[in-house]
């Protein structure tokens, strides 16, 4: 359902969190071939191309933007206030299955670039490419969820710190989710919703 698949987004940001909290994030670098990649455990694993966001199962995609965006702790608590904010102001916008990482990713995004020194930044490009969709799709998704949050992307100290409990709490949760973003299932809103939510989001 929708309501499942937003507490999976909101949990794969509190995960993301939890994964970077106490460690520091590979930064993605260059081999002697000029691949991109990113060295884990002395061994260089390469950014490789993929089918699209829905091709990966949460983990996963959680796994790769970790690896290859490079982002701190707190670019994945303002994404989690991103989130939260968005389903906030549109508290009835039916979200399907193939959007969750999407969803994800454009949060990360503008969370990375609200706070992270435009030196510190990556190119489109690389995020595009790292979060497995073209340049056209996401710009189209940054500006989407831009829209969706009003542009309102400041964040208080206070909101920031009540989402740090938030995403502990997030992955505390006992109740699992039986939305996923493996390929071939189905929303249980009906072709309508799903309709428009492709006017929407995707």
């Amino acid at each position: 359902s929708a309501l499942e698949c937003r507490e999976l987004i909101r949990r794969m940001a509190a995960n993301l969190a939890h994964r970077v909290n106490g460690t520091v994030p590979p930064k993605p670098a260059l081999d002697g071939n000029g691949h991109i990649g990113v060295s884990v455990h002395g061994d260089f694993k390469k950014l490789e191309s993929c089918d699209g966001p829905e091709s990966f199962t949460p983990e996963e995609y959680e796994r790769r933007l970790f690896d290859f965006f490079g982002c701190g702790l707190d670019v994945y608590v303002i994404a989690l206030v991103y989130i939260d904010r968005a389903f906030a102001r549109h508290p009835e916008l039916p979200i399907r299955h193939s959007d969750v990482n999407r969803w994800v990713l454009a949060s990360v995004v503008l969370a990375t670039k609200w706070h992270e020194e435009v030196c510190d930044q990556y190119p489109d490009e690389h995020y595009a490419h790292a979060g497995g969709v073209t340049l056209q799709e996401f710009r189209f998704l940054e500006a989407q969820l831009l829209d969706l949050l009003g542009w309102e992307l400041h964040v208080s100290p206070l909101d920031f710190f009540r989402h740090c409990f938030v995403a502990v709490a997030l992955r505390t949760k006992a109740t699992a989710s039986s939305c996923t973003t493996s390929p071939g299932t189905s929303p249980s809103n009906g072709e309508e919703e799903e309709e428009e939510v492709a006017d929407v989001w995707s």
